[in-house]
């Protein structure tokens, strides 16, 4: 089945074509079962290394015992904590300093 959608786009009007696929499928059927989860009680530090080694940007938080998902880790939140940690130890650096001037 296609479908034509026509839309007028700042270069003028164009037509665009859509393909509605038949069969959809399961999400199993692309999905990875071989997944790498590290347990909830990793460093930071840790989860990076694993990530790197992986060679993934995100890292499912799984229970040891159980399995059961705890969260997820990608590489931002990881990015983002190095920032924050980087400019609250910047910041304690100045106040060390200022400290040592009076």
């Amino acid at each position: 089945m296609r479908r034509t959608i026509k839309g007028r786009l700042d270069r003028g009007a164009r037509e665009f074509e859509t393909r509605v696929h038949e069969h959809e499928g399961e999400v199993m059927g692309i999905a990875r079962r071989d997944v790498v989860t590290v347990p909830p009680t990793i460093s930071i530090k840790g989860a990076a290394e694993t990530m790197a080694a992986y060679k993934t940007r995100r890292l499912p938080i799984a229970h040891p015992g159980t399995e059961k998902l705890e969260g997820i880790v990608i590489s931002r939140d990881i990015i983002n904590f190095s920032e924050v940690e980087k400019n609250t130890e910047s910041y304690r650096r100045s106040i060390k300093e200022i400290s040592l001037l009076q």
